[in-house]
């Protein structure tokens, strides 16, 4: 899993999507209405024809600190 590069990152169906799963199956973003809020819940996108999508029931700040704990075993 990565979060995307400044240039990769973009905004579809209301959501700004900043993170991807290795496989382009998932991408994980924040609803668009919710940007200016200071901690944002994360929610995640199944890239499919018809998306789904599903609150991680987390903040952006939690989901970047587990994200990182998980890909850097902390």
């Amino acid at each position: 899993n990565r979060i995307l590069e400044l240039d990769k990152i973009f905004i579809e169906d209301g959501f700004l999507h900043f993170a991807e799963e290795n496989q382009n199956v998932v991408y994980w973003g924040i609803k668009i209405e919710s940007l200016e809020e200071i901690n944002p819940i994360v929610w995640q996108i199944h890239n499919e024809e018809t998306p789904e999508f599903y609150s991680e029931d987390k903040t952006f700040t939690e989901f970047i600190t587990e994200l990182f704990e998980w890909q850097f075993s902390l």
